[in-house]
């Protein structure tokens, strides 16, 4: 059970965050049963091919924001569930220690997760089941197309994500706990917070040694970043204000001076950068490299470029014999293809390192043995279990104007590559 000094804080920050503009946007949405077709324009891995139905849905229909404050009002976070060893670390970090914070910004990250679930799966919607069935589940039907002095070419069709509330990373719903629900819930938390938060494991797996975001916007980094000491000061002190006072530094994206950064299977399987081992299907070797790398998502090529013009302004005369090992150990950060790659005969490169001495169980929310004051509600541990599996890794989508993306050669559902 934790204890007030534990409690208070917690329960503070999730209705912190369920007060912002962004949390109110994005839940409506998933009361109204259906995105808006900009926030789908603003997903990477997304396309909209021509003559899709959720073209025609530009704005929440009436009635979703109110029903989502009216859930707001009325909610308790009892309904919660969290691990059990993420609520006993909580409790034994010390207060305002960074600890603390780390594990209080774990905890409001799987209670925006969960929150999109509750909604996802409440029967609650402006829209049918069979209509939104019908339109997360629209494509267009393999054709062939001939275009102007071009051969003609077998246009496939592609299959959509299993719904349209989706980062396209996180789609693996047969392994999630509550399916598809839990897919929504992901994109979610990238919605409200800028990206889905992720640790540094470190070797136990349980640790939380840094905070990294893994961003789903269309116009965002592909690679998971490590938040500056700002953002990072920023987000606990929205957090932890009283009724939300602070400033709300939401959404939180990644920017040239956010530097430390990982390609997706780097991060879990080199640098242990999770926050559950399941949440993404890792592949035994890593996927081929990009073609094209651009300085937004590797910012460290704009220094390179710099000192290439230096070095050529102050002997223009030089001719340089540039090979691999000199680039190797002038700019060590650019991507390189590890030897070999194989961790594993095709499973998991996490699965035989998972500890068994942590248990794999939930702790509900609910009244401590002394009663809060009124407007307060306690918390308890409670075991469940929970599935221990494995989950995607995915590429970004391209970028693209709501004009582009309905254009006919874009599709939508697609993954992120």
């Amino acid at each position: 059970m934790l204890g007030a000094e534990h409690y208070h804080p917690l329960v503070g920050a999730i209705h912190n965050i369920l007060s912002t503009d962004l949390a109110e946007t994005t839940f409506a949405q998933l009361f109204d049963g259906l995105p808006d077709v900009h926030t789908v324009w603003d997903t990477r891995g997304a396309f909209l091919l021509k003559g899709h139905p959720l073209i025609e849905h530009d704005r929440l229909c009436d009635g979703a924001i109110e029903n989502f404050k009216v859930f707001r009002d009325g909610f308790d976070p009892a309904v919660l569930t969290f691990n059990a060893w993420v609520m006993q670390r909580y409790q034994n970090a010390s207060p305002g220690s960074r600890e603390f914070k780390m594990r209080l910004c774990e905890l409001v990250a799987a209670s925006i997760h969960q929150i999109a679930v509750l909604i996802f799966q409440s029967p609650t919607k402006l829209h049918s089941k069979e209509y939104i069935d019908f339109v997360d589940s629209w494509k267009r039907e393999s054709r062939w197309v001939q275009y102007d002095g071009c051969p003609p070419y077998l246009e496939k069709a592609i299959e959509p994500f299993p719904t349209l509330f989706f980062h396209c990373d996180y789609v693996d719903d047969d392994q999630y706990p509550h399916g598809v629900a839990d897919v929504a819930g992901y994109w979610a938390e990238d919605r409200v917070l800028g990206g889905i938060v992720l640790f540094d494991r470190g070797q136990s797996g349980t640790e939380c040694k840094d905070i990294y975001f893994h961003s789903g916007r269309r116009r965002t980094t592909f690679r998971v970043w490590r938040l500056q000491d700002t953002q990072f000061d920023q987000m606990v002190d929205f957090l932890l204000s009283e009724d939300g006072s602070a400033p709300s530094p939401f959404p939180l994206l990644a920017s040239s001076e956010n530097r430390h950064r990982h390609d997706p299977w780097d991060a879990i399987v080199l640098h242990r950068v999770f926050r559950d081992p399941w949440e993404r299907k890792v592949p035994p070797t890593k996927p081929e490299e990009r073609d094209v790398v651009a300085a937004g998502d590797y910012p460290e090529l704009d220094d390179m470029v710099n000192q290439v013009q230096l070095a050529v302004q102050r002997e223009p005369h030089m001719v340089f014999n540039w090979n691999a090992e000199m680039e190797a150990q002038a700019f060590p950060w650019l991507p390189r293809r590890h030897g070999g790659g194989d961790v594993g005969d095709g499973e998991s490169p996490l699965e035989s390192e998972l500890s068994d001495d942590e248990p794999n169980s939930l702790c509900a929310l609910s009244p401590p043995s002394t009663p809060p004051p009124p407007s307060r509600i306690g918390i308890s541990l409670q075991a469940d279990a929970v599935p221990d599996s494995n989950t995607p890794l995915g590429q970004e989508g391209h970028d693209g104007s709501p004009a582009e993306a309905a254009r006919d050669s874009e599709p939508v559902g697609q993954g992120c590559g």
